[in-house]
């Protein structure tokens, strides 16, 4: 996030974005901001993805904001969504696509919470459409006795810790949750 690069749509230094993110959010609340450096970048990107695209087919294509209705503009705006391409905040943005999926070429999918509280979010892996890329096993227990080994892009779910979700106790009619454990399930809903 904080290096000499360019942000190839907004064409300022990846370093210069981030220091004045971090300034503005720090002074927001009478110097209390709270600023979260960890989906910002995602943010800051995911607006830019949207004003190409919107950019390319308003002004570029010379369309009006009353032809955004359409079905044939939908098409049109999803067809421009796999065109964008460019270098952001938090790296390459460009969606791919495959027979069942759409999605960002490159960004960090996965995410657990193993640290402090200024640094909750471990990377747990990346993904592309490649597929999975693994940096760490899954955790289930902050001490690490409960986790599922992960090397490359493979994760080990035979052998690993899976939490039990409950539903093998519940009685027909009956549906599981965290929270409320097994209950009767409304009339015609499962």
């Amino acid at each position: 996030l904080r290096t000499e690069e360019v942000h190839s749509l907004s064409g300022r230094r990846l370093r210069d974005l981030y220091d004045e993110y971090t300034q503005l959010c720090e002074a927001f609340g009478n110097g209390r901001g709270s600023c979260n450096h960890q989906w910002a970048g995602y943010f800051y990107d995911g607006l830019w993805l949207i004003a190409k695209i919107l950019d390319t087919f308003l002004v570029q294509q010379n369309k009006s904001l009353s032809d955004l209705g359409t079905l044939e503009s939908r098409q049109a705006l999803y067809n421009l969504s796999l065109a964008v391409d460019f270098y952001g905040q938090t790296g390459r943005v460009r969606q791919w696509r495959s027979d069942t999926q759409l999605d960002r070429e490159g960004i960090v999918l996965l995410r657990q919470v193993t640290g402090t509280p200024e640094k909750a979010f471990g990377e747990l892996a990346y993904r592309s459409s490649e597929g999975f890329e693994f940096q760490t096993d899954i955790l289930w227990a902050s001490d690490g006795s409960k986790k599922v080994l992960c090397q490359g892009s493979l994760c080990q779910l035979q052998s690993g810790w899976i939490p039990v979700d409950g539903v093998d106790q519940c009685s027909p009619g009956e549906v599981w949750s965290k929270e409320l454990g097994c209950s009767k399930c409304d009339p015609g809903t499962f």
